[in-house]
């Protein structure tokens, strides 16, 4: 067909009409997007999480831009006589603070092509692509595969877990329901309560930084990083720095909740507070005043996700506010060599 270059991958599966390409042009986004809705009932995806989503044409263009995926050799879409069933990407890589490189993989499948040997060959494409990034970036340290999968995506846990990767971290998705106002908890003496401001966004970076230092998947400091942040938490969708309470000792940030609207409910999108301040109930405090804050804009339902494995406390805090665990989201891993 004019314009479209198909693939030959190893091994595929005998299946009539099937066939791998690259990305042609804008129409592939309404094909793809309705492989994520096509998937959405079987895999039970909770719309309304802060973790996961069904996007439309429109989000896909937004995350993938044409001038980055016309042709890409990093994303590969599945046909069956001309349809689009599945799509696997990896454009996702980086270095995390221990040295370890990190390649992630996403791959989508309508239900009724799974277990048919097309996710095996998906898969396997999408481990030699990394390995050729992997070969012009030459990372020094530790390389591995790694791919995110719901704990109600069946198949997907299955196909993993049979090419040897191992669940490295467990995500509680919660939800607090129906969202009542609450009494609030003081602060320190010595702690004061500010507005989110965009001049104080170097500063509240800063105390990202030092509150998860130590945490897995903490990576470098860097502009790069900070720009990011800054894109995912305060001048996204939904953002609203009325509903971002920040604590301040002097002119230092020592904590802070990052909170908005999104599908009409609320989000936490990070709770922090720098290391030497906490265990003194200031991240309760900070969440409480941003419950509040939503409640007054007529939320009923807040979203939020957060270690399963409770390592911080983070989850026992937000159970004591009323929060439930909903599913799990499981970040699998494999090593380069291992």
């Amino acid at each position: 067909m004019d314009g479209v270059n198909y693939l030959k991958l190893l091994d595929p599966p005998a299946i009539d009409g099937l066939r791998f390409r690259r990305w042609k042009d804008r129409d592939d986004y309404q094909q793809m997007a309705a492989v994520r809705e096509g998937s959405r009932v079987w895999d039970q995806v909770d719309i309304l999480s802060a973790r996961e989503d069904v996007p439309t044409s429109e989000d896909l263009a937004a995350t993938f831009p044409e001038a980055e995926v016309q042709d890409s050799p990093d994303l590969l879409l599945v046909e069956i006589h001309g349809q689009i069933v599945g799509y696997n990407h990896v454009f996702w890589r980086w270095t995390e603070a221990t040295g370890t490189r990190v390649y992630l993989h996403l791959g989508y499948l309508l239900p009724q092509w799974r277990r048919q040997g097309i996710g095996t060959t998906m898969l396997h494409w999408a481990q030699q692509r990394i390995l050729e990034l992997a070969a012009t970036e030459q990372p020094t340290g530790p390389t591995t595969f790694a791919t995110n999968v719901s704990s109600t995506e069946s198949e997907a846990n299955a196909l993993i877990q049979q090419a040897g990767y191992v669940a490295v971290r467990r995500l509680s998705d919660m939800v607090l329901e129906p969202l009542l106002e609450l009494p609030t908890s003081t602060l320190p003496t010595e702690v004061s309560l500010l507005s989110l401001k965009p001049v104080h966004y170097p500063a509240v970076y800063q105390a990202w930084k030092n509150a998860f230092a130590t945490m897995w998947m903490s990576s470098m400091e860097s502009e790069a990083d900070y720009q990011e942040f800054v894109a995912n938490n305060l001048t996204c969708s939904g953002f609203d720095p009325a509903l971002c309470p920040v604590a301040w000792v002097d002119n230092q940030v020592v904590g802070f909740v990052l909170s908005r609207i999104q599908k009409g409910v609320g989000v936490i999108a990070e709770v922090a507070v720098r290391q030497q301040w906490q265990r003194q109930g200031i991240a309760r405090s900070l969440l409480l005043h941003a419950l509040n804050a939503l409640a007054h804009q007529d939320v009923d339902q807040v979203r939020l996700f957060t270690n399963a494995a409770n390592e911080q406390g983070a989850r026992t805090l937000y159970e004591r506010v009323g929060f439930r665990e909903v599913k799990q989201h499981i970040l699998y891993r494999k090593p380069f060599h291992g």
